[in-house]
């Protein structure tokens, strides 16, 4: 090759070449870190692409629809129906216009930011005080489940928040019995309480009988379920005779010293109850007279009631729950929905049949051997009409009572059942494909441990995995014909 061939060449190597710009539709960081899969040398900076970049973001911010404020509102107020955090805390930081919006007090009036999610590390007490200080004043209803507070966070809510009336600190444990000083003192509009689960201390007999006796009638609602309560009598004595216009009480998962309480007090002292739940209470000591049903006044607006018995643990014992105890509480709540009776095992289906309640919706029975089984055929009959859960899982009836019993609500369509749990039971598999196709609503099925029925079915199947419940009942139906 001769030298000016070889200029010739050299020349047409290093020619800029004209190559077509290619954006492809990445990030901004993105192109930054891979600038080389998307432009093709073009000659072009990268800047000019980046300026296009910006151009489109800013006419995406600009499509943010004009509404009026109340129609924002509205919206907001669909967003944070189950809890206010983390959206309330982040919107303010869109525009100046949110930032307004979220001020609104009808935002702040019912705030629920109970425990979980990522952000729980926040929970504390500094959070809680700029919350009160700077967003909280309007609340009236607020969800503290599972914070990491202590006494000062709560004294400054309730500096802060004088219009309170409902307040849930269950699960929070570093309280002290100073939170009932602070409620009687700032907080003159309480109607519900909720210290389930929280340190022992606040659910004294002292600090309780304060709150009990300061609210008094004005009391609707107390929660102190999952707690070691000390003289239990003397509480339940102060509630007998401060809280007349109480309408729900639950003391579930209690541990005491001694148990002692008369039902015919209890009932002559809250007309209004209409929730009772006593359910897995562990007691060393229980004293429970026997009185004629005829003679019990019976609560009258009863509609839940949760009896439900433990296993015995720390020389503590269950409540003796048997057929004149279920007379005793519930043969005059006609319009009793629910009715928890896992566990127990010293009364007879026969009794449940002369309850004057027809329309039971919610019907839970089993772990334990019931003395006279009998006649659970005739009870699902007889609430067929009303039932949208029933739970009869580790029950000692027969085979063929439950198959029977379970079919004259699944038989047909029934929109109702919403809740089915037959653990531990030897159900068949023309049972569970009447489940799954003739109740349309069902939400929750537990058949674990069920053996006779295919291993991928013996699971629980909430309400996420339900369709893959009625796809594995479907498949081994097809299978199997």
């Amino acid at each position: 090759m001769s030298e000016d061939e070889s200029c010739k060449e050299f020349k047409k190597e290093t020619r800029p070449l004209k190559r077509k710009l290619v954006v492809s539709p990445y990030s901004r960081g993105h192109l930054h870190r891979n600038c080389k899969l998307v432009i093709q040398d073009t000659g072009e900076s990268l800047f000019a692409i980046e300026r296009q970049l910006n151009v489109s973001h800013r006419t995406r911010r600009a499509q943010l629809p004009k509404l009026p404020p109340e129609i924002w509102i509205k919206i907001f107020s669909y967003i944070i129906a189950e809890r206010q955090y983390p959206f309330m805390i982040r919107a303010p930081l869109v525009s100046k216009l949110w930032y307004n919006l979220c001020l609104n007090p009808c935002l702040w009036t019912v705030v629920k930011v109970p425990y979980g999610g990522y952000y729980w590390m926040r929970r504390t007490d500094e959070f809680l005080i700029w919350l009160s200080r700077n967003r909280l004043a309007p609340c009236k209803e607020i969800d503290l489940t599972g914070w990491d507070i202590t006494a000062l966070g709560v004294q400054e809510l309730t500096e802060n928040c004088k219009k309170l009336q409902s307040v849930n600190l269950s699960y929070c444990t570093k309280l002290s019995m100073d939170i009932a000083t602070y409620f009687t003192t700032n907080c003159p509009h309480i109607t519900s309480l909720d210290f389930s689960h929280t340190c022992n201390d606040l659910v004294s007999v002292l600090p309780m009988t304060t709150i009990i006796e300061h609210y008094n009638a004005q009391l609707l609602s107390l929660n102190l379920s999952g707690n070691l309560m000390h003289g239990f009598h003397k509480l339940m004595d102060a509630i007998c005779e401060n809280c007349r216009n109480l309408e729900a009480l639950s003391i579930n998962y209690c541990r005491v010293d001694v148990f002692s309480l008369d039902i015919e007090r209890l009932q002559r002292s809250l007309p209004h109850l209409r929730v009772l739940n006593m359910g897995y209470i562990l007691a060393t000591s229980i004293t429970l007279e026997d009185y004629p049903s005829y003679l019990s006044p019976g609560f009258q607006s009863l509609e839940e009631l949760s009896i439900a018995a433990g296993s015995p643990c720390d020389n503590r014992q269950p409540l003796p729950v048997n057929d004149n105890l279920i007379e005793r509480l519930i043969m005059s709540s006609r319009q009793l929905r629910s009715l928890d009776l896992r566990g127990c095992e010293h009364f007879s289906v026969q009794t449940l049949l002369k309850l004057p309640c027809l329309d039971v919706e919610k019907l839970l029975m089993g772990i334990r051997i019931i003395d006279d089984p009998r006649g659970l055929v005739q009870l699902l009959k007889q609430w067929r009409h009303s039932l949208c859960e029933i739970v009869l899982s580790y029950s000692s009836f027969s085979l063929e009572d439950i198959t029977e019993g379970m079919f004259c609500l699944v038989k047909d369509e029934n929109v109702l059942i919403e809740r089915v749990e037959l653990e531990n039971l030897d159900i068949t598999m023309p049972l569970v494909s009447a489940i799954s196709q003739n109740c349309p609503n069902v939400r929750t099925v537990n058949l674990q441990k069920c053996l006779a029925i295919p291993k991928k079915l013996r699971r629980f199947f909430d309400r996420r995995k339900i369709d893959t419940f009625r796809h594995i009942v479907a498949h081994t139906c097809k299978c199997n014909w």
